[in-house]
């Protein structure tokens, strides 16, 4: 890696996770071809294992589920935190240490700190430190119209691009992935 004029850096927690990044420099190629989601295959990795996604959830069965949609689509860096004020440190730490988050899936009625608030503070970090905001999909039970407005609004305080209902079905989320990292190409 150095002698390609990178570097690797390393991060763990004991007990929990590591996270190696490696950076080498490199020029963007052009994409020449543009892949059809209809020829998708569900065992190729639709977005980069690198950087992480993050499930908040307070009930440890929704994490796993989730995350198990996650890990179909080859996304392995999967960060799971219990409420919004976990989720809010674990955001900032994310990006401190060089590896930010790709997207961010929240429940919005946990303890500690709700979903909502969680949205918001993350929001105001990523305006403070001029970041580009992170893709939010709010997960919840409480899908009134009022509740949906609020979350998707873009000038709201919370930004989420995405609210869907509680169980969440693997094919939402795997349309959610396609269309922010496929169809964008």
């Amino acid at each position: 890696v150095q002698r390609m004029g990178g570097e690797i850096r390393g991060y763990s927690q004991e007990g929990k996770s590591s996270c190696f990044i490696v950076c080498i420099p490199c020029e963007e190629v052009p994409l020449t071809t543009n892949p059809s989601i209809e020829n998708l295959q569900i065992d190729r990795p639709l977005v980069s294992t690198r950087p992480p996604v993050m499930v908040v959830d307070d009930e440890a069965f929704n994490i796993t589920v989730l995350s198990h949609y996650f890990t179909r689509m080859n996304i392995e860096n999967i960060i799971q935190a219990t409420n919004g004020l976990q989720a809010v440190e674990l955001y900032k730490k994310m990006v401190m240490e060089g590896c930010p988050l790709q997207l961010v899936a929240m429940d919005l009625e946990m303890p500690v700190m709700k979903g909502k608030e969680a949205c918001t503070r993350i929001r105001i970090f990523e305006n403070k430190n001029k970041l580009r905001q992170c893709p939010i999909i709010i997960i919840s039970g409480n899908c009134t119209e009022g509740e949906m407005k609020e979350c998707l609004d873009p000038d709201g305080e919370i930004r989420a691009l995405y609210f869907l209902k509680k169980p969440v079905k693997f094919d939402e989320i795997k349309d959610i992935m396609r269309d922010l990292y496929v169809n964008k190409s």
